[in-house]
């Protein structure tokens, strides 16, 4: 027997049952958030990468203005 509470409706043993319109919805979340995870790890390091480069410049630059070789 199911019931149904504010428009959920559950099984005998207390599960909530999802359409499958729903479920793909929350497959899709999933997916979009492990890519996004990703993406922002790139992000990470890119910027980690980039903060690497500019310190490089601004010791270059500080070598060029004492007149060092």
């Amino acid at each position: 027997m199911n019931c149904v509470n504010e428009g959920t409706t559950y099984n005998d043993d207390g599960e909530a049952i999802i359409s499958e319109e729903e479920y793909l919805e929350i497959k899709k979340v999933k997916e979009l958030k492990d890519v996004y995870r990703e993406h922002f790890e790139e992000l990470r390091s890119t910027k980690a990468e980039v903060q690497y480069c500019q310190k490089l410049v601004d010791q270059c630059r500080q070598r060029l203005i004492q007149g060092e070789p």
